[in-house]
């Protein structure tokens, strides 16, 4: 079994959101990209 699963909460809570936050981040940068026209 892997150790990873046992991390303490605060950490793994942490690393969690931020991970989530990049995940955000780099889908707002996709769509704002996506729907700016080419000039």
């Amino acid at each position: 079994m892997p150790t990873d699963i046992h991390l303490p909460p605060k950490i793994g809570v942490s690393h969690l959101h931020i991970f989530e936050e990049e995940v955000f981040c780099r889908k707002t940068i996709n769509n704002i990209n996506h729907y700016t026209p080419n000039k």
